[in-house]
């Protein structure tokens, strides 16, 4: 009986928690043929506004079968968007990270918390990669962005 009585006063004790909001994509997977094994990335993008009114996008980024030196490049952006316009973005390089383990995840690229009227804001992503070796260049993975807060 305590513990559900305490249970009930923890969960009132945090109301701004109660007042923030958020949609994110569903997990969003692509295989990369590299050498050895094929790389896995996995990334899930959201929007978010806080309790302040203040919002800010992420993308969610993990890997699996790493190592090896797999991409010359390896870049996350994260926008953003009122009606498809960026008002804020982020870049964050995970070459490094992925080239030199084998699996990891729990990484967030986020946009900086800002100030928009509210209505049509959303989070999108895209993924620009080389993979080493291929000879082929640079490609974009352009992800699926959230709904709209």
């Amino acid at each position: 009986m305590l513990a559900v009585a305490l249970t009930s006063i923890i969960g009132l004790a945090s109301p701004a928690s109660a007042s923030d909001e958020y949609r994110c994509t569903g997990y969003q997977h692509k295989e990369f043929p590299t050498s050895g094994f094929n790389t896995d990335i996995t990334i899930s993008v959201c929007v978010w506004r806080n309790f302040s009114g203040k919002v800010r996008a992420s993308a969610s980024f993990s890997w699996q079968d790493g190592g090896s030196d797999k991409f010359n490049k390896l870049m996350l952006s994260t926008r953003l968007e009122k009606r498809d316009v960026m008002k804020q973005g982020a870049v964050c390089n995970y070459k490094s990270m992925v080239n030199s383990r084998d699996g990891g995840g729990g990484y967030t690229c986020w946009t900086p918390w800002i100030s928009v009227p509210a209505g049509g804001i959303t989070g999108d992503a895209g993924l620009l990669y080389d993979l080493a070796d291929d000879g082929k260049g640079d490609f974009l993975w352009n992800l699926h962005g959230s709904a709209s807060i």
